[in-house]
């Protein structure tokens, strides 16, 4: 008999420390209007009730503290305190976001400039501990006010996302296989976007229809979005109906939130489908500027009650890539990706991009340094798995270019990326998310 396996991914989204202006919570008018629009003694009761949660009032508002709790849950000790049905330790995903060049406001004292709590995680996932944690990228829409606290639901009308993901490539050779929107905010060009480049999205956050749920989305709608435990394929038209796009959009709900939090009808309807397909993903979110330890607390709790009324069913704790690979049943191809530039005395010199088979998305992302700026640049399609990009006076010439790399994804989530070294004019590889 096949073993029945529920796979679980704890995301947690990296935004570093946040400073909460009050803890004594006295004045909650100016916060309900906020949240809620109106006032009234129902919702000022709710509101009253959720700042006086642990969870609300323990949020982490230093540096000092944030790496604190961070080696303190990542201790192999503390990840063994309940092993899965596999002898295995909790697994952890950082979902890393970075802020910096908005103009404008930052009350909540974040942590600004690039690459800086990149730099962060990916320091601490050196350490033995963290070694199967999950790294991936997380990003919030800039808002019109570029206000650090706030997030947009747009990210056409400014090149901030696709400058980031350029600067990560170039700057610290990184590019993502799995994503997490801020404020689980998707729109069209968001999801049209990701169909580029990266496999696999874990922004789903359709719940069960709750009053909080009948009224318009401010920020993330997935009100029509599938509500199983299976990811699925997006429509191209559609991002919260199932269709024929490459990427795979997991479900994922939050530990702790305003509107929302996972409940145990959630998680035994997880180890139903176990049950019944074999196989399941339940994941869960919260933020590294909580009380990491008490959330937790909170979903280890609801899991292990739930767990005992499904005895045939395994727990496994996972990484985001790899769960969504063993759900899915993904398989391992042999994948290759090589680029050179030929120049020759005659014609403007030409950089070709060869995949042995066929990569997630349209093209390779191609990023280039110029005049100390990051850019992305089109490719232009030679034959199947072959892609092109001319260096001539009408757009940039070889000799201007500081730095280039170039990074796909496999359907399978590898990546490739090819780093260019001008004095040698030859491309150095790397292959990760094996």
């Amino acid at each position: 008999m096949k073993k029945k396996i529920l796979y679980l991914v704890h995301s947690i989204d990296t935004e570093g420390p946040l400073n909460q202006n009050s803890q004594n919570y006295k004045n909650y008018k100016s916060e309900i209007k906020r949240l809620y629009g109106n006032y009234n003694k129902k919702i000022k009761k709710k509101v009253e009730k959720l700042f006086k949660t642990k969870l609300r009032t323990l949020t982490i508002g230093s540096k000092k503290d944030l790496l604190k709790n961070i080696d303190f849950i990542g201790t192999k000790k503390f990840r063994s305190q309940i092993l899965d049905s596999f002898r295995g330790p909790w697994i952890y995903n950082w979902f890393v976001l970075d802020h910096y060049k908005w103009k404008g406001k930052n009350p909540r004292k974040r942590i600004l400039g690039k690459n800086k709590i990149f730099d962060l995680y990916k320091s601490l996932l050196n350490k033995k501990d963290f070694k199967k944690d999950g790294f991936c990228f997380h990003y919030h829409p800039k808002p019109l006010s570029e206000d650090y606290h706030r997030c947009g639901s747009t990210i056409s009308n400014n090149n901030d996302l696709i400058t980031k993901l350029s600067e990560l490539l170039i700057d610290r050779t990184y590019f993502p296989n799995c994503f997490r929107a801020g404020h689980v905010t998707e729109r069209f060009d968001l999801h049209i976007f990701l169909e580029q480049w990266i496999p696999f999205d874990y922004s789903n956050n359709s719940y069960r229809v709750s009053n909080a749920q009948s009224t318009a989305p401010r920020f993330g709608d997935w009100r029509y979005a599938s509500k199983t435990w299976i990811p699925y394929n997006p429509d191209f038209y559609d991002y919260q109906k199932k269709g024929q796009c490459k990427r795979l959009i997991a479900r994922s709900l939050p530990i702790y939130d305003r509107n929302y939090a996972i409940t145990s009808e959630d998680i035994a309807q997880a180890f139903n489908e176990a049950s019944k397909n074999g196989k399941a993903l339940l994941s869960f979110f919260g933020h590294d500027f909580r009380d990491m330890k008490l959330e937790l607390k909170i979903i280890q709790d609801l899991i292990l009650k739930v767990s005992q009324k499904y005895p045939k069913v395994k727990i496994k704790y996972s990484n985001a890539v790899n769960a969504i690979r063993s759900v899915c049943n993904l398989k391992k191809r042999k994948f290759k990706l090589d680029a050179y530039i030929k120049k020759n005395k005659y014609s403007y010199p030409k950089l070709y991009i060869k995949s042995n088979n066929e990569i997630f998305g349209i093209q390779p992302f191609l990023a280039i340094k110029f005049k100390k700026k990051c850019y992305w640049q089109n490719l232009d399609f030679e034959k199947k798995n072959v892609w092109s990009y001319l260096f001539d006076e009408h757009n940039l010439l070889l000799k201007d270019v500081s730095e280039l790399s170039i990074a796909a994804n496999s359907k399978y989530g590898q990546t490739i990326i090819l780093k260019y070294f001008k004095k040698k004019n030859k491309f150095k590889k790397m292959i990760v998310n094996n």
